[in-house]
Protein backbone atom coordinates (compact mmCIF):
# COMPACT_ATOMS: atom_id res chain seq x y z
CA UNK A 1 0.00 0.00 0.00
CA UNK A 2 0.80 3.69 -0.74
CA UNK A 3 2.55 5.44 1.70
CA UNK A 4 -0.48 8.33 2.78
CA UNK A 5 2.04 11.44 4.23
CA UNK A 6 -1.00 13.45 5.07
CA UNK A 7 -2.00 10.81 6.97
CA UNK A 8 1.73 10.38 8.46
CA UNK A 9 1.40 14.03 9.26
CA UNK A 10 -1.76 13.68 10.96
CA UNK A 11 -0.38 10.85 13.17
CA UNK A 12 2.49 13.22 13.98
CA UNK A 13 0.26 16.12 15.09
CA UNK A 14 -2.15 13.80 17.06
CA UNK A 15 0.78 11.94 19.26
CA UNK A 16 2.08 15.33 19.95
CA UNK A 17 -1.27 16.47 21.04
CA UNK A 18 -1.15 12.97 23.37
CA UNK A 19 1.96 14.11 24.34
CA UNK A 20 1.06 17.56 25.91
CA UNK A 21 -2.05 15.80 27.63
CA UNK A 22 0.69 13.49 29.32
CA UNK A 23 3.05 16.06 30.36
CA UNK A 24 -0.04 18.51 31.14
CA UNK A 25 -1.01 15.40 33.48
CA UNK A 26 1.91 14.67 35.23
CA UNK A 27 2.50 18.17 36.19
CA UNK A 28 -0.35 17.87 38.07
CA UNK A 29 -0.10 15.27 39.79
CA UNK A 30 3.17 17.17 41.02
CA UNK A 31 0.84 19.57 42.31
CA UNK A 32 -2.46 17.86 43.29
CA UNK A 33 -1.04 17.14 46.78
CA UNK A 34 -0.02 20.73 47.53
CA UNK A 35 -2.14 23.44 49.48
CA UNK A 36 -1.90 25.96 46.98
CA UNK A 37 -5.70 25.81 45.32
CA UNK A 38 -5.14 28.16 42.81
CA UNK A 39 -2.12 25.96 41.67
CA UNK A 40 -3.85 22.98 41.34
CA UNK A 41 -6.69 24.84 39.66
CA UNK A 42 -3.78 25.87 37.09
CA UNK A 43 -2.79 22.87 36.73
CA UNK A 44 -6.22 21.13 36.45
CA UNK A 45 -7.03 23.71 33.38
CA UNK A 46 -4.23 22.40 31.45
CA UNK A 47 -4.91 19.29 31.57
CA UNK A 48 -8.33 20.67 30.12
CA UNK A 49 -6.57 22.29 27.71
CA UNK A 50 -4.19 19.67 26.29
CA UNK A 51 -7.55 17.25 26.39
CA UNK A 52 -10.06 19.83 24.56
CA UNK A 53 -6.71 19.86 21.68
CA UNK A 54 -6.63 15.85 22.04
CA UNK A 55 -10.30 15.64 21.58
CA UNK A 56 -11.22 18.10 18.64
CA UNK A 57 -8.44 16.25 16.72
CA UNK A 58 -10.62 12.81 16.46
CA UNK A 59 -13.76 12.09 15.23
CA UNK A 60 -15.98 11.79 18.09
CA UNK A 61 -16.59 7.82 16.90
CA UNK A 62 -12.58 7.45 17.29
CA UNK A 63 -12.46 8.95 20.56
CA UNK A 64 -10.96 6.65 23.24
CA UNK A 65 -13.50 6.39 26.49
CA UNK A 66 -10.64 7.86 28.99
CA UNK A 67 -10.93 11.42 27.16
CA UNK A 68 -14.58 11.83 27.99
CA UNK A 69 -13.75 10.62 31.80
CA UNK A 70 -11.25 12.15 32.74
CA UNK A 71 -12.65 15.67 31.00
CA UNK A 72 -15.49 15.51 33.09
CA UNK A 73 -13.78 14.71 36.38
CA UNK A 74 -10.97 17.58 35.56
CA UNK A 75 -13.98 20.02 34.75
CA UNK A 76 -15.46 18.75 37.83
CA UNK A 77 -12.33 19.57 40.34
CA UNK A 78 -11.88 22.89 39.05
CA UNK A 79 -15.52 24.24 40.54
CA UNK A 80 -15.17 22.05 43.81
CA UNK A 81 -11.36 22.26 44.60
CA UNK A 82 -11.36 25.84 45.10
CA UNK A 83 -14.39 26.16 47.46
CA UNK A 84 -12.53 23.54 49.96
CA UNK A 85 -13.80 20.37 49.17
CA UNK A 86 -11.76 17.85 50.95
CA UNK A 87 -11.91 14.85 49.17
CA UNK A 88 -11.84 16.67 45.41
CA UNK A 89 -8.06 15.35 44.90
CA UNK A 90 -8.83 11.84 46.43
CA UNK A 91 -11.50 11.64 43.39
CA UNK A 92 -9.72 12.97 40.74
CA UNK A 93 -7.23 11.08 41.47
CA UNK A 94 -9.05 7.31 41.25
CA UNK A 95 -10.34 8.51 38.14
CA UNK A 96 -6.59 9.06 36.40
CA UNK A 97 -5.66 5.43 38.53
CA UNK A 98 -8.74 3.86 36.56
CA UNK A 99 -7.50 5.19 33.46
CA UNK A 100 -3.64 5.17 33.48
CA UNK A 101 -3.67 1.54 32.11
CA UNK A 102 -6.26 2.38 28.79
CA UNK A 103 -3.70 5.73 28.26
CA UNK A 104 -0.52 3.67 28.74
CA UNK A 105 -1.75 1.72 26.12
CA UNK A 106 -3.25 3.72 23.66
CA UNK A 107 -2.12 3.50 19.90
CA UNK A 108 -3.10 5.99 17.43
CA UNK A 109 -3.32 4.55 13.81
CA UNK A 110 -6.42 4.55 11.81
CA UNK A 111 -6.30 1.31 9.41
CA UNK A 112 -7.70 1.90 5.29
CA UNK A 113 -10.92 1.07 4.89
CA UNK A 114 -10.20 -1.74 2.83
CA UNK A 115 -8.81 -3.20 5.77
CA UNK A 116 -11.47 -2.39 8.05
CA UNK A 117 -13.99 -4.46 5.78
CA UNK A 118 -11.19 -7.45 5.28
CA UNK A 119 -12.64 -11.27 7.08
CA UNK A 120 -10.18 -11.75 9.70
CA UNK A 121 -10.30 -15.95 9.45
CA UNK A 122 -7.53 -16.25 12.39
CA UNK A 123 -9.46 -13.71 14.94
CA UNK A 124 -12.83 -15.53 14.20
CA UNK A 125 -11.05 -19.02 14.58
CA UNK A 126 -9.71 -17.66 17.93
CA UNK A 127 -12.94 -16.61 18.93
CA UNK A 128 -14.83 -19.65 18.90
CA UNK A 129 -11.61 -21.99 19.13
CA UNK A 130 -10.38 -20.14 22.58
CA UNK A 131 -14.24 -20.51 24.31
CA UNK A 132 -14.69 -24.14 23.10
CA UNK A 133 -13.23 -27.10 25.04
CA UNK A 134 -11.49 -28.33 22.47
CA UNK A 135 -7.90 -27.34 23.76
CA UNK A 136 -9.24 -29.23 27.00
CA UNK A 137 -10.05 -32.23 25.65
CA UNK A 138 -7.00 -32.31 23.30
CA UNK A 139 -5.26 -31.95 26.57
CA UNK A 140 -7.00 -35.16 28.13
CA UNK A 141 -6.25 -36.78 25.29
CA UNK A 142 -2.97 -36.75 25.68
CA UNK A 143 -3.15 -37.08 29.39
CA UNK A 144 -4.80 -40.85 28.76
CA UNK A 145 -2.29 -41.45 25.45
CA UNK A 146 0.67 -41.33 28.17
CA UNK A 147 -1.09 -43.43 30.64
CA UNK A 148 -1.81 -45.73 28.31
CA UNK A 149 2.00 -45.86 27.13
CA UNK A 150 3.28 -45.86 30.72
CA UNK A 151 0.91 -49.04 31.59
CA UNK A 152 3.59 -51.09 30.15
CA UNK A 153 0.92 -53.29 28.50
CA UNK A 154 1.51 -53.00 25.04
CA UNK A 155 4.39 -55.22 23.65
CA UNK A 156 4.98 -53.28 20.19
CA UNK A 157 7.35 -50.79 19.68
CA UNK A 158 5.91 -50.53 16.38
CA UNK A 159 2.72 -49.38 18.21
CA UNK A 160 4.68 -46.63 20.91
CA UNK A 161 6.60 -45.00 18.43
CA UNK A 162 3.19 -44.30 16.59
CA UNK A 163 1.25 -43.24 19.85
CA UNK A 164 4.36 -41.27 20.57
CA UNK A 165 4.51 -39.40 17.52
CA UNK A 166 0.12 -38.80 17.66
CA UNK A 167 0.89 -37.45 21.09
CA UNK A 168 3.54 -35.11 19.54
CA UNK A 169 1.61 -33.57 17.03
CA UNK A 170 -0.90 -33.05 19.15
CA UNK A 171 0.79 -30.63 21.39
CA UNK A 172 2.47 -29.18 18.54
CA UNK A 173 -0.38 -28.03 16.84
CA UNK A 174 -3.89 -28.41 19.23
CA UNK A 175 -3.39 -24.89 19.75
CA UNK A 176 -2.22 -23.46 16.28
CA UNK A 177 -4.73 -22.16 13.37
CA UNK A 178 -7.43 -23.71 11.98
CA UNK A 179 -5.45 -25.88 9.21
CA UNK A 180 -2.90 -27.07 12.22
CA UNK A 181 -5.78 -27.96 14.92
CA UNK A 182 -8.01 -29.49 11.96
CA UNK A 183 -4.99 -31.09 10.99
CA UNK A 184 -4.33 -32.32 14.31
CA UNK A 185 -7.44 -33.66 15.01
CA UNK A 186 -7.70 -35.83 11.34
CA UNK A 187 -4.75 -37.06 11.71
CA UNK A 188 -5.54 -38.26 15.02
CA UNK A 189 -8.99 -40.20 13.95
CA UNK A 190 -6.84 -41.31 11.19
CA UNK A 191 -4.50 -43.41 13.20
CA UNK A 192 -7.23 -44.67 15.35
CA UNK A 193 -9.87 -45.87 12.93
CA UNK A 194 -7.18 -47.65 11.12
CA UNK A 195 -4.86 -48.78 13.80
CA UNK A 196 -4.82 -48.03 17.33
CA UNK A 197 -8.13 -48.77 18.50
CA UNK A 198 -8.09 -52.06 17.11
CA UNK A 199 -4.86 -53.12 18.43
CA UNK A 200 -5.65 -51.20 22.01
CA UNK A 201 -8.49 -52.86 22.76
CA UNK A 202 -7.13 -55.95 21.93
CA UNK A 203 -5.06 -55.99 24.77
CA UNK A 204 -7.02 -56.76 28.11
CA UNK A 205 -5.56 -54.32 30.47
CA UNK A 206 -6.22 -51.23 28.13
CA UNK A 207 -10.25 -51.99 28.03
CA UNK A 208 -10.72 -49.13 30.76
CA UNK A 209 -8.47 -46.69 28.94
CA UNK A 210 -10.17 -47.19 25.67
CA UNK A 211 -13.39 -46.91 27.11
CA UNK A 212 -11.88 -43.15 28.64
CA UNK A 213 -10.11 -42.89 24.86
CA UNK A 214 -13.75 -43.43 23.18
CA UNK A 215 -15.85 -40.89 25.45
CA UNK A 216 -12.65 -37.92 24.95
CA UNK A 217 -12.42 -38.77 21.06
CA UNK A 218 -16.69 -38.39 21.27
CA UNK A 219 -16.72 -35.13 23.14
CA UNK A 220 -13.79 -33.43 20.78
CA UNK A 221 -15.87 -34.60 17.83
CA UNK A 222 -18.73 -32.92 18.91
CA UNK A 223 -17.24 -30.08 20.32
CA UNK A 224 -14.88 -29.72 16.77
CA UNK A 225 -18.60 -30.21 14.85
CA UNK A 226 -19.90 -27.18 17.06
CA UNK A 227 -16.57 -24.90 16.37
CA UNK A 228 -16.46 -25.39 12.57
CA UNK A 229 -20.44 -24.73 12.24
CA UNK A 230 -19.88 -21.57 14.15
CA UNK A 231 -17.07 -20.68 12.21
CA UNK A 232 -18.51 -21.11 8.98
CA UNK A 233 -21.81 -19.32 9.86
CA UNK A 234 -19.77 -16.59 10.74
CA UNK A 235 -17.76 -16.45 7.89
CA UNK A 236 -21.09 -17.22 5.61
CA UNK A 237 -22.21 -14.19 6.62
CA UNK A 238 -19.18 -12.60 6.46
CA UNK A 239 -18.06 -13.76 3.08
CA UNK A 240 -22.14 -13.53 1.54
CA UNK A 241 -21.69 -16.81 0.05
CA UNK A 242 -20.98 -20.72 1.66
CA UNK A 243 -17.15 -21.56 2.22
CA UNK A 244 -17.04 -25.55 1.54
CA UNK A 245 -13.37 -25.56 2.87
CA UNK A 246 -14.75 -25.70 6.33
CA UNK A 247 -17.07 -28.98 5.81
CA UNK A 248 -16.06 -30.72 8.64
CA UNK A 249 -16.44 -34.73 8.43
CA UNK A 250 -17.52 -36.68 11.83
CA UNK A 251 -15.69 -39.12 13.81
CA UNK A 252 -16.77 -42.73 12.33
CA UNK A 253 -14.73 -45.47 14.66
CA UNK A 254 -15.19 -48.80 14.36
CA UNK A 255 -17.89 -49.95 16.89
CA UNK A 256 -15.93 -52.00 20.08
CA UNK A 257 -15.23 -55.09 19.69
CA UNK A 258 -17.04 -55.39 23.34
CA UNK A 259 -20.40 -53.42 23.44
CA UNK A 260 -20.52 -54.14 27.31
CA UNK A 261 -17.57 -52.09 28.06
CA UNK A 262 -18.75 -49.51 25.62
CA UNK A 263 -21.81 -47.98 26.81
CA UNK A 264 -23.09 -46.97 23.60
CA UNK A 265 -19.99 -44.56 23.02
CA UNK A 266 -19.15 -44.42 19.66
CA UNK A 267 -20.69 -47.50 18.73
CA UNK A 268 -21.40 -45.87 15.16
Amino acid sequence: MAKNESVDFFLRFLRERFQVFREALKAFLQTVALEDRNNKVAAARKVLTALDDLKRAIAATDRPGWIGALEDKFDWYTQVVAQGQGDAGLQVLQCIIGASSDIDRQKWHFTDATESVAIDFTAIYDEYYRSSRVPELFDELVTQLEQIIDSGEIDSLQTIKALEKLIATIKKNSRGDLFSTKGAWEFTQLLFKNVAIDVLESVPGLKHFVKGLRKTMSELDLEMSQVHDQIRQRLTESAKADLPMLAYHPLLLPAPKDDTESDGILNK
